[in-house]
C-alpha cells in the first residue's frame, strides 16, 4: 500500500479524469510559482509587482508570453535572457517546479474537494515566505498574517478536520453545545498560544542576553502553521524544523567554532543538544509518571539555562551561520500536512500520559 494513497473520491473517477485533474493542479502550481517569484523578488527590491509586466532585470526587455511559460521557457532559453543573454537565476524554474509538485501532491492527497483551495493557498504562502527568508532573512508580516484567518475559517466551517492529528483540547469544547469542533479550538489555541509564548520569550531574551533569541518572522510562520495544523502541528513543526535546520547548520557551526577555538559555544550547545536527546531516552526507562515529569522538567530547565548562556556568549564571540530557521519550519509543516496523522498518532500513543485524550 502506498504511503501517499490516492484520495478516495478521486480514485473512483475514470483514469482520464484523474489525469486531467493532475495536469490542472500541476500547471496551476507552476503558474502560481512563477507569480510567487515575482512577488518575492520585487517586494525585496521594493518594487511594484501587480501592474508592471515581467521584464529582464538587466536590460529591461519586456517578456513575451512565450518567454514566460513556467519551467519550459527557462529550459528553452537555456537560462538566458532572449535580448541581452544575461543569465536567468535557477531560482525561477526551481520555485515553479516545487510549487507545481506541491499543488499536484495536494490534488492527489485530497482529491477534488473544497479543502484543496485553502490548502494550496497555505502552501503558496509557505513557498513565498521561504523565498524571502532564504534570500534576505526577511519575513514580510502581511505575507504570513493573511493566511491565518483563512486557516481558522477552514476549521470553523468544519472542512479542515482531517488536517489536524488531534491530541488535546479543553473538555468544555466537547461537553458544551458549541458550534465549533475540536479542530477549530486546536487551531485557535495554537495561534494565540504561539503568539503569547514566543513573543514573551523574545522579550525575555532581550532582558537576559540583550538581543532577540529568534526572529519575529518565526513566530508569524508558526502562527500560520497552527491556523491550519493546530497547536499539535505547530509544535511538531518546531521540533522537526529544528532537526532539519540543525542537520544543515550545526556541522558548519561546530567546525567554525572549533577553528576559532570558541570552546564555550561548543560545550554549551553540545551539552544542551545531548540533554534534549536524552529526554527521548526517558520513555524507555521504567519510571513512575511523577519521576518522569520531575526529571523531564529538571532537564528542560537546565537546558534552557545552558541555551541562554550559550546565546549570551555567542553575542560576544559570534559564529552563527546564515541558515534561516523559517524554511526548516516550513519544510516540516509540509511533511506534516500530508503525513501528520501517520507521524503524530504513534507519538501520541508513546507519550499518551502527557496528552490525555479528548
Amino acid at each position: 500500500m502506498s504511503c501517499f494513497p490516492l484520495a478516495n473520491a478521486l480514485a473512483e473517477l475514470p483514469p482520464i479524469f484523474q489525469w486531467y485533474w493532475f495536469v490542472v493542479t500541476f500547471v496551476t502550481g507552476a503558474s502560481v510559482g512563477s507569480f510567487l517569484n515575482v512577488v518575492a523578488l520585487r517586494q525585496l527590491a521594493d518594487e511594484e509587482f501587480v501592474q508592471t509586466p515581467s521584464h529582464c532585470p538587466k536590460c529591461g526587455y519586456t517578456l513575451k508570453w512565450f518567454d514566460n511559460i513556467p519551467i519550459l521557457s527557462w529550459l528553452i532559453l537555456g537560462g538566458k535572457c532572449r535580448s541581452c543573454k544575461a543569465s536567468i537565476h535557477w531560482q525561477y524554474p526551481l520555485v515553479e517546479a516545487v510549487t507545481a509538485l506541491l499543488f499536484l501532491a495536494t490534488g492527489w492527497h485530497f482529491g477534488i474537494d473544497w479543502i484543496v483551495l485553502p490548502v494550496v493557498a497555505f502552501l503558496a504562502t509557505m513557498v513565498l515566505l521561504s523565498i524571502t527568508d532564504f534570500k534576505e532573512h526577511v519575513i514580510f508580516t502581511w505575507h504570513a498574517l493573511w493566511i491565518i484567518p483563512v486557516g481558522l475559517l477552514v476549521h470553523a466551517l468544519g472542512i479542515g478536520n482531517d488536517l489536524i492529528a488531534l491530541a488535546w483540547v479543553p473538555a468544555w469544547t466537547m461537553e458544551t453545545a458549541t458550534y465549533f469542533g475540536p479542530s477549530f479550538w486546536s487551531a485557535l489555541m495554537g495561534v494565540a498560544g504561539i503568539f503569547g509564548i514566543f513573543e514573551g520569550l523574545i522579550f525575555l531574551s532581550r532582558l537576559l542576553i540583550g538581543q532577540d533569541g529568534f526572529g519575529h518572522g518565526d513566530t508569524l510562520i508558526l502562527m500560520a502553521i497552527a491556523s491550519f495544523l493546530g497547536w499539535e502541528g505547530a509544535v511538531a513543526s518546531l521540533v522537526l524544523g529544528g532537526v532539519l535546520t540543525g542537520v544543515v547548520s550545526l556541522p558548519i557551526m561546530f567546525v567554525q567554532w572549533i577553528k576559532e577555538k570558541a570552546w564555550g559555544l561548543v560545550w554549551k550547545l553540545g551539552t544542551a543538544l545531548l540533554a534534549t536527546t536524552g529526554l527521548y531516552g526517558l520513555s524507555y526507562l521504567e519510571l513512575t509518571p511523577k519521576k518522569h515529569m520531575v526529571i523531564s522538567l529538571a532537564v528542560m530547565v537546565g537546558t534552557a539555562i545552558l541555551l541562554f548562556s550559550f546565546l549570551k556568549e555567542k553575542q560576544q564571540v559570534g559564529g552563527f551561520t546564515k541558515v534561516p530557521f523559517g524554511p526548516g519550519l516550513i519544510a516540516a509543516a509540509m511533511v506534516l500536512l500530508f503525513f501528520g496523522q501517520s507521524i503524530l498518532n504513534p507519538a501520541y500513543k508513546l507519550f499518551g500520559g502527557l496528552f490525555g485524550s479528548i
